[in-house]
């Protein structure tokens, strides 16, 4: 009781001291409080376009500058990569005061070159993009009775021929009355400097408004040229000034003089200041995210399950034998001794380049730490689109104090690949700092020249270039040493089992390896292809991405799928003695970049198809060569850290057969064989051949025997069998027979998907703009989706093919063999998938579910027959 009282003591206090307190909206924006008639001042950003990808500044075309000059805003580092250059205007307005026909001033005539610039800006759709108390500039369009929300408005339009500038601009200021003066008081820099004032202080029972929506709507205006000669600049224009978006007036001629006016309205509003944002940050498509975590989560199960059958199968059954092995026969241990446990004394065999895995696995770790603490800031809401820049800023910050996590991990694996030699560590760390960085270095530099060739705003200025290179180098690189130096001193992972001293031949494979890890690959793009999608259209399309929580979501799943893809891989490459599993490991997971670096030429070629220009396209490309090489390095670092984990804790829970225990004992059956032990002999190479065919040619006999029997077995025959087998439902059975259920859950699930698929306003908007339309009204027709012929031929397809697929694979199987039908079958499905990903069109998304049909045909009939067989 007395405790409870001296917290309640606590509590009081703690109310009592903080109850003067003052609150701040995160993220990143503060509430900034206008009286009526205080001076509001519009700010320009760059000029942007979909067609270049190039910004440039707003001043480079004949617009009207302020009457004090131009001058810069403070920006930080993220605004200054991103191209961003916000500079003060002319436009200038008074709180809650409505003003119209206001003339701001007349550009000279137009010169040659200016005329052709502004013609050029107006072909390549450039926008202007203004801001007010930090709320970007918004305007509505109709288009088939919805309206579209586009970010500032374009330079001017071309019209049969002819270019009209925008040269009038009618705003529309949301406002939201301040009614409640004494609840916050809050701290801001820059705009939102000036704090709402507390209780008690003089002017705090003033009525204001917090600007909650900017809207502008262009048009263009043929003004008088005699009219405005004696005008000054906020003068009242002498007639009035109908501003009509649907038409057009004033068209560029070269040597002619253009005129700038403006009106602004204020509007009360009940949007609160803290949804402000919510016009600009609204993200349609919610369905489709989920439906892609779903799927994701669908193949996480499926591996998962494989996964878990593999841990119980070397577990469970290898392992515990091998613990039993002094109360088994010698002989029966022999008949086991085959795949990975053959490669005992090799599978920790240093890899090729030993040194440039370890700097590559360090900087994957730098990377994915990056990623997944900014990803996670923000989704909590700490880097807003509200505060510009801070997305950019923090993924710097972090990626520069991470570099201490990169050089640790590079030099403890390269340790504990040189079985602890600390000789080379320091070179290991400071390689680790400078590999992918140089790489991004290299990239930005060739694309910075291009970028200051075209005299664009998103070329990075001289004096950033020194101080990203100080922060490599003063911040980045020191820390990657000392991360380095903990690395050396850390003690290294001892490897559970001796590398022998030659290495073991590996067999002769019937296909290359390579392709299975470039295959491995699309399990993680399936994980990733639809955020990507939006995570571009972000990027290239101008499109605001604020739904950070999926993201984190979708790079979680990403991990796990990563980690899960390259363990399958590596235990399929030691069961067929592949005992090079470094590199495949870490290819495995990170072949992902491949696709994602095809989906990127997709995107350019079917999504940015108003992309203009060579320079444009090579900036496109650099931009997305940088993202895939970062992707790689993530999800291979992944991938190699789950395998090494597998394979460390594989080989060091068996007891070797090889060198733990006397080794081989065949007898009078193979007489080449004696005992030996670890530490007095080395096992020869002709004698391991020899032994591996002889127990392959007596497994291969003793089942012949056993399948001549067939079903015809007499009672105590099959009985004797039965005892022999001892069969029982264990664990092992129960995973394996959930895994195999799962393959029909998964198609299953696909046939919900595409039936929700259909029903989706954006896939019917796309694919079937007629039925979207009936869908539109449906109160006014009998509207049915299936009464489209080509939405019926996209759903049926999939399952007229298997049908079909089904009925052609018994033949080509019995003539080709079950194995390569089922790995043409998967291929088939596999392309499909991705044909139906990248599918620009209703040919390709048909086309891909008919691979995808063919490729259900062929594994449901020849999966089956040859599961028995292996039984």
């Amino acid at each position: 009781m007395e405790s409870f009282r001296e917290f309640s003591l606590w509590v009081l206090a703690f109310c009592l001291v903080f109850q003067l307190g003052y609150g701040f909206y995160l993220p990143g924006s503060y509430p900034h409080k206008y009286g009526v008639g205080d001076e509001l001042s519009v700010k320009v950003n760059s000029l942007t376009s979909i067609d270049t990808e190039m910004p440039f500044s707003y001043y480079s075309l004949p617009f009207c500058k302020p009457e004090g000059g131009v001058k810069d805003s403070a920006e930080n580092l993220g605004e200054l990569l991103m191209g961003d250059r916000i500079e003060n205007s002319p436009y200038k307005f008074k709180m809650y005061t409505n003003e119209s026909e206001i003339f701001l001033c007349q550009v000279d005539k137009l010169s040659d070159e200016q005329f052709k610039i502004l013609t050029k800006r107006i072909d390549e759709m450039y926008q202007v993009n203004l801001i007010l108390d930090n709320l970007p500039a918004i305007r509505f369009t109709k288009k088939d009775e919805y309206f579209l929300r586009w970010t500032g408005y374009p330079v001017g339009i071309k019209i049969q021929d002819v270019y009209y500038l925008f040269n009038h601009l009618k705003f529309n200021v949301l406002v939201h009355k301040y009614e409640e003066p004494n609840v916050a008081r809050v701290m801001g820099t820059g705009d939102a400097a000036e704090m709402i004032p507390p209780v008690g202080k003089e002017g705090s029972d003033k009525p204001g408004y917090m600007v909650v929506g900017f809207e502008v709507i262009p048009c263009s205006i043929m003004h008088n040229a005699d009219s405005v000669k004696n005008l000054k600049m906020y003068g009242k224009y002498p007639s009035p000034v109908k501003c009509d978006p649907a038409t057009v007036g004033m068209p560029i001629k070269e040597g002619q003089p253009v005129a700038f006016t403006y009106e602004v309205t204020f509007e009360e509003s009940d949007i609160k200041w803290p949804s402000r944002w919510d016009a600009y940050l609204k993200m349609e498509g919610a369905k489709v995210h989920w439906f892609s975590i779903l799927n994701s989560l669908m193949v996480i199960t499926f591996l998962a399950g494989i996964v878990l059958v593999i841990f119980l199968r070397t577990v469970r059954r290898d392992l515990t034998r091998y613990e039993e092995l002094d109360k088994e026969a010698q002989a029966q241990m022999n008949e086991e001794l085959s795949g990975w446990k053959l490669v005992v004394g090799d599978v920790f065999r240093a890899p090729s380049n030993p040194a440039l895995l370890c700097i590559m696995v360090g900087d994957g770790v730098q990377i994915l730490g990056m990623a997944v603490v900014t990803i996670l800031f923000a989704a909590l809401g700490f880097m807003s689109p509200a505060s510009r820049g801070t997305l950019i800023t923090g993924m710097i910050f972090f990626y520069l104090i991470l570099g201490i996590a990169a050089g640790y991990v590079a030099v403890r694996l390269w340790r504990t690949i040189g079985c602890g030699d600390q000789k080379g560590w320091a070179s290991v760390a400071f390689k680790a700092a400078c590999f992918f960085p140089g790489i991004a270095f290299f990239i930005l530099t060739i694309l910075n020249f291009l970028l200051w060739g075209s005299h664009s705003t998103g070329a990075i200025p001289f004096s950033l270039y020194v101080i990203l290179l100080l922060l490599w180098f003063c911040i980045s690189v020191p820390l990657s040493l000392v991360g380095g130096y903990f690395g050396a001193r850390a003690p290294h992972l001892e490897y559970p089992v001796r590398t022998n001293q030659i290495p073991r031949e590996i067999p002769q494979q019937r296909y290359p390896s390579w392709l299975l890890v470039l295959g491995a690959g699309t399990l993680p793009f399936g994980t990733l292809f639809i955020e990507l999608f939006f995570i571009m259209s972000s990027i290239w399309m101008g499109r605001v991405y604020y739904v950070f929580g999926f993201l984190f979501i979708v790079l979680i799943l990403l991990v796990v799928v990563c980690a899960e893809v390259s363990l399958v891989l590596t235990y399929m490459h030691l069961c067929v003695e592949d005992w090079k599993w470094w590199w495949k490991s870490f290819f495995a997971s990170g072949s992902v970049a491949i696709y994602i670096f095809l989906y990127s030429i997709n995107y350019l070629v079917f999504d940015l198809k108003s992309l203009s220009g060579p320079v444009s396209a090579t900036l496109y490309l650099g931009y997305s060569l940088l993202m895939v090489l970062a992707i790689m390095f993530t999800t291979g670092t992944v991938g190699f850290l789950s395998s090494f984990w597998f394979v460390y804790y594989l080989f060091s829970s068996v007891k070797s057969i090889y060198y733990n225990t006397l080794i081989v004992e065949v007898g009078d059956e193979f007489p080449y064989f004696i005992k030996f032990k670890q530490h007095e002999y080395e096992r020869p190479s002709f004698i391991e051949k020899k032994y591996c065919s002889f127990l392959s040619e007596r497994r291969r006999l003793k089942r012949g025997e056993e399948m001549a029997g067939g079903s015809f077995a007499t009672d105590s025959v099959a009985k004797e069998r039965a005892q022999q087998y001892k069969g029982r439902v264990t664990l092992y059975v129960i995973i394996t027979c959930i895994v195999a259920a799962t393959g029909g859950s998964l198609f299953g699930y696909d046939i919900g998907i595409s039936g929700g698929v259909t029903s989706m306003d954006d896939f019917l908007q796309k694919f079937f703009p007629d039925v979207y339309k009936q869908k539109m009204h449906a109160h006014e027709n009998n509207y049915c989706k299936f009464n489209s012929q080509a939405l019926a031929a996209f759903t049926s397809s999939l399952y007229i093919a298997g049908l079909v697929a089904s009925l052609i694979a018994s033949p080509v199987t019995r003539k080709y063999g079950r194995r390569m039908s089922i790995i043409c079958g998967g291929m088939s499905f596999l392309i499909g998938s991705a044909l139906n990903a990248a599918a620009a069109n209703l040919v390709m998304l048909i086309i891909g579910r008919i691979m995808l049909g063919v490729g259900i045909g062929f594994g449901n009939q020849s999966m089956k027959v040859h599961g028995r067989e292996l039984v």
